[in-house]
């Protein structure tokens, strides 16, 4: 049912939590992975990248403003290791956009094609359609928008249809 909701998913994993689902697609990326971040993520995000992914896995991180990059220094900051693409637009709370098609069109015709998520609890799918702009996931935290009460806490990962992945 959600992954028919946000246009363009074909598979939806649901959790018990936004944060939940953060962390099964952060562990996933497996040891020593790389993901570019934007600098401006949701306040729990940063932490559990910085101090329980890179503990626990090795994970590096890198921020950068992507609402104002350069397109090159996206390009030069994607590493061999680099896995994901981590992008919030509006990002929570400061409502910072970023152009998702650019971003997106970056990591897949990048030669390590890192995975362009976008965390859209802010929007929902009512007002964006990050897979349509070219993002390969999205994350949802139902307990915000979606569900619109805050009485269900709960999370969900939508996926684009196998045959447009680009790993």
């Amino acid at each position: 049912m959600l992954a028919s909701i946000e246009k363009g998913g074909e598979d939806a994993l649901c959790f018990g939590s936004g944060s939940a689902a953060t962390g099964v697609i952060v562990q996933a990326l497996g040891s020593t992975a790389h993901v570019l971040c934007v600098n401006d993520a949701y306040g729990g995000t940063y932490p559990y990248l910085k101090r329980v992914a890179s503990e626990i896995q090795s994970l590096e991180v890198t921020l950068l403003d992507l609402e104002t990059v350069d397109e090159d220094v996206v390009r030069e900051n994607i590493r061999e290791n680099t896995q994901l693409i981590w992008l919030e637009s509006p990002t929570n709370t400061t409502l910072k956009l970023m152009d998702i098609s650019r971003i997106a069109q970056i990591a897949h015709w990048h030669r390590f094609k890192p995975l362009p998520l976008v965390y859209n609890t802010f929007l929902s799918q009512f007002y964006s359609l990050p897979l349509l702009l070219g993002a390969d996931v999205v994350l949802h935290s139902l307990t915000k928008h979606v569900n619109g009460h805050s009485d269900v806490v709960m999370g969900a990962l939508i996926l684009i249809p196998s045959d447009r992945r680009h790993n």
